[in-house]
């Protein structure tokens, strides 16, 4: 009966695993990133319900299969409601409401209907947005219901009865955990002191079990270290689970606050009665769970023994967390934390965002994020704040040569990273073949218009010899332009010049595409909906940070990403107190992912621009193979005798820039960058204007230079 009974249950294990994917849209199907993810987060959820809910208190005791499908049936709805919320959040209210919930949305729209059916069903009062509460897990993470459940079920008083107790199919877990603690709270209420005390075996008896004190007290009360990561009886008597949910075994003991009881007493020992459980990591020096009573803040009345505690030389700091941490000791509850902190500022490591405001930021504040998040986090920061709002910044990546290998680095496996690889090298990634876009959008061009701009915009001694060159070969014909000239009169010069055209063309639509990804790149690393870093609802908002801004083409240009550090130390307080981690990076493990699609390629296509500069600097380059002119000479004879006659004013062909990078003015551009001041503009003009430099020079300089 009980193997036919387990298998049943595992075939709606199988059928619930199947309804968690079924609705998807068929580009999200099997195969997909979405579809891997999400059954390989529902198979975790499968071993936390197997490893959480037995029958007994013991591994032997059997899986309480009915409750594992239980709670897998309202994690399949949480996440499918997740998803749901988050895409219509995404799309607003507006008109075009609809199409964009379409696109953002994982499901179908009848999978839609179908899970907000469920939900009605249930009862569950959630608001059209992802990140208010929708009603089933605590704070909408079943992560954190499970933290609650193993601190009950490690709670030997409630346990049996947590275990024993019916889960009715429309009990949700929320309201599962509200019938437990009242079970705990009936427990604690049936405490007495004479039951919580612990018997305490004097030294002359048994040596072994002697309980030293660490600290003592004029009262006669102490505080002893039990040298153990978790104790069964602590909790017992404590009302908690004895530390018996997430314990590290290497590294844990129990600091326990006692007091001796007084009327009770034995031949071999004393009993004393605890008050206060403080846990100890002995190899970083730091304190983690801090409760009383009852998983209870502790008491006014016991801070005087904690201040003897944390001021111990053996007391590094304070980083808080385990169960319910905002129930935890701070010391900013004490009358006088801003004196204490002074002297040892790591006691602030419960809270950050405190320390920041009593102390500032500094480098102990760096140490007290890399106590809560490992010594992997790149965490520096900036001593300069954010010029417009006056923002405090942090650096969360390494400094980087230039932005492509920050995202190279970064973001290995975005997607595009990879087209940019393919559209630098002229090839294909994929659907996308940049090399053949680019010679379509010059086949759609206005060829007359790009050759008008290539060489109208360009150096007018280049320009003066294409002419002429032009006009003797079509006999002096009056021309009604380069190009349709080109056409009526052939020849080598007509054919070379038309070919080399149409390469700068396409040049610059390929520099384009490449511009128009890199925009792309930047667009999603700095959207807070991207999810490169965030966590429990908790967004931030990162920003690209280069030392020449908006100059993606120069080859050394330092680039980082920065984040006010405000928004970091939510996200890191948030994993905090799901008692989580974020990993060896900051990057969410799923914030790459994505698929594609022709949403997607109108994104970064409709930045795609032709780059006007970079196809006369490809037209320039290539002049050094042009046929002779009809006079004999090379071009560029024909080019330096004309310079030479006309003062000197202009560039040397050979040169692969169009324009000569003029240092007054390339200097006085890029102290002028990004500004939007009129002033400034003409100041720019009126020196270009001094050194006889056109308006069309002036601007190819100064954008050069980075100014806008």
């Amino acid at each position: 009966m009980k193997i036919f009974e387990a298998l049943l249950n595992e075939s709606i294990v199988d059928d619930l695993r199947n309804s968690l994917v079924k609705g998807l849209k068929p580009e999200r199907g099997p195969g997909t990133e979405t579809y891997n993810n999400l059954t390989k987060e529902f198979n975790k959820a499968v071993n936390q319900a197997k490893t959480r809910f037995m029958k007994g208190d013991n591994e032997n005791s059997g899986i309480d299969n009915s409750k594992v499908v239980w709670f897998l049936t309202w994690w399949v709805l949480d996440t499918k409601l997740h998803f749901i919320l988050t895409a219509q959040g995404l799309s607003g209210s507006g008109p075009e409401h609809s199409s964009l919930m379409q696109y953002n949305s994982i499901f179908t729209d009848k999978e839609i209907q179908k899970v907000e059916n469920k939900a009605k069903q249930a009862q569950l009062h959630y608001q059209q947005t992802g990140d208010r509460p929708r009603g089933i897990f605590p704070e909408n993470s079943a992560d954190k219901f499970v933290v609650a459940l193993v601190h009950f079920l490690g709670t030997e008083g409630v346990a049996q009865k947590v275990r024993e107790m019916p889960l009715k199919p429309t009990t949700t877990p929320l309201q599962a955990l509200e019938a437990w603690k009242e079970i705990e709270d009936d427990w604690l209420q049936q405490l007495k002191d004479d039951e919580r005390s612990i018997f305490h075996v004097e030294y002359q008896y048994q040596p072994e079990k002697n309980l030293k004190p660490m600290i003592k007290f004029p009262d006669g009360s102490a505080w002893f270290n039990l040298d153990k990561p978790f104790c069964q009886e602590e909790g017992t008597s404590m009302g908690h689970c004895g530390n018996s949910a997430s314990y590290n075994e290497y590294e844990d003991t129990i600091f326990s606050y006692r007091s001796p009881h007084q009327h009770k007493t034995s031949e071999s020992g004393g009993y004393w009665i605890p008050h206060l459980t403080f846990i100890y990591n002995q190899r970083t020096g730091m304190l983690g769970e801090m409760k009383g009573y009852g998983n209870q803040k502790p008491r006014k009345k016991y801070h005087n023994v904690i201040k003897a505690l944390i001021m111990d030389d053996k007391i590094e700091g304070i980083v808080g967390g385990g169960y319910m941490p905002e129930s935890n000791f701070s010391v900013w509850d004490l009358d006088d934390a801003e004196e204490m902190v002074k002297k040892k500022p790591l006691l602030t490591g419960d809270n950050l965002r405190k320390y920041i405001e009593m102390v500032g930021i500094d480098d102990t504040l760096t140490e007290l994020v890399h106590n809560k998040m490992g010594d992997h986090a790149r965490f520096v920061p900036l001593p300069q704040s954010n010029i417009r709002s006056q923002i405090k910044m942090v650096r969360l990546t390494n400094e980087y040569k230039n932005f492509y290998e920050l995202i190279s680095t970064e973001f290995p496996d975005a997607p595009y990273v990879h087209m940019i690889d393919a559209a630098m090298e002229g090839g294909s990634w994929g659907n996308y073949d940049f090399e053949q876009q680019a010679i379509e959008m010059s086949d759609q061009d206005d060829m007359e218009e790009r050759t008008n701009e290539i060489i109208g915009k360009n150096d007018p001694i280049i320009k003066q010899i294409i002419i002429d060159e032009l006009e003797h070969y079509s006999d002096g014909a009056l021309m009604d332009g380069i190009w349709s000239t080109m056409q009526d009169y052939g020849g080598d010069f007509s054919d070379w010049l038309s070919a080399t055209l149409l390469q700068a063309t396409q040049a610059g639509w390929h520099e384009g595409m490449i511009s128009a990804l890199y925009a792309h790149a930047i667009r999603t690393i700095e959207s807070t909906t991207s999810g490169y870093m965030g966590y429990g609802g908790k967004d931030v908002e990162l920003e690209i940070q280069m030392e020449k801004s908006g100059r993606l083409d120069l080859e050394e240009n330092k680039c980082s990403i920065i984040a006010p550090i405000e928004e970091v130390l939510d996200v890191i307080t948030s994993i905090d107190e799901h008692n989580d981690e974020l990993g060896v990076d900051w990057w969410s493990p799923y914030a790459i992912e994505h698929e594609g699609g022709e949403d997607w390629d109108n994104e970064w296509q409709d930045d795609t621009y032709w780059d006007r500069l970079h196809a006369i600097q490809e037209f320039n380059a290539s002049l050094n193979d042009a046929p002779r002119l009809h006079t004999g000479e090379r071009f560029t004879e024909k080019y330096n005798k004309l310079k030479e006659k006309m003062g000197g004013h202009h560039p040397y062909v050979g040169e692969s820039k169009s324009v000569n990078e003029n240092k007054k003015v390339f200097n006085l551009a890029q102290l002028l960058t990004n500004t939007n001041s009129e002033k400034s503009h003409a100041k720019l003009h009126k020196v270009c204007a001094r050194l006889g430099l056109s308006t069309e020079q002036c601007h190819a300089i100064t954008s050069k230079a980075g100014y806008t």
